[in-house]
């Protein structure tokens, strides 16, 4: 099962327009969201867009193997890069840009108004959110897994 992610905002956010100087574009998903979608009904804002991280959900954007072990912050992982396999590493370093990508893109529209975040997984975009949680943006890369299913985000600069 995949974790699905959501950003609306009060401008519409265009994947042309911020894929484009990014050298590994394919590896980052931007779609606007038709306004019949069931997931709208989570926002008050104008323009909904699903988010995929480098694997194309929302699964990327978090690193949830280190979170299991115990870790909850970005800085606690990142003395550990040395120690880590090839695969670790590249693994890490994968999500590691997946938030940072997503926290640019976040930062991008928080400069036109309030941006809201939702998290659900997949095919559960009518449920009711869980939580509804006020966050400032850098909780996006400061933390290993930001993004929990259920969950409705006001995100603020």
């Amino acid at each position: 099962m995949c974790l699905m992610v959501w950003v609306g905002s009060t401008e519409a956010l265009s994947a042309d327009d911020y894929l484009r100087d990014l050298p590994e574009a394919a590896y980052f998903r931007i779609e606007a969201i038709p306004t019949s979608a069931p997931v709208r009904a989570h926002f008050s804002s104008r323009h909904v867009t699903y988010v995929g991280s480098h694997q194309g959900c929302g699964c990327g954007f978090n690193s949830d193997e280190y979170t299991f072990r115990g870790f909850a912050l970005v800085a606690d992982v990142v003395s550990l890069l040395s120690a880590m396999s090839q695969k670790e590493r590249g693994d890490f370093d994968s999500s590691q840009l997946s938030r940072r990508r997503i926290y640019d893109l976040v930062g991008q529209a928080l400069r036109g108004g309030p941006v809201e975040l939702f998290c659900c997984w997949a095919g559960e975009e009518s449920e009711p959110a869980k939580r509804e949680v006020d966050v400032h943006s850098c909780w996006i890369i400061e933390y290993l897994s930001p993004l929990e299913e259920g969950s409705k985000y006001l995100l603020r600069t």
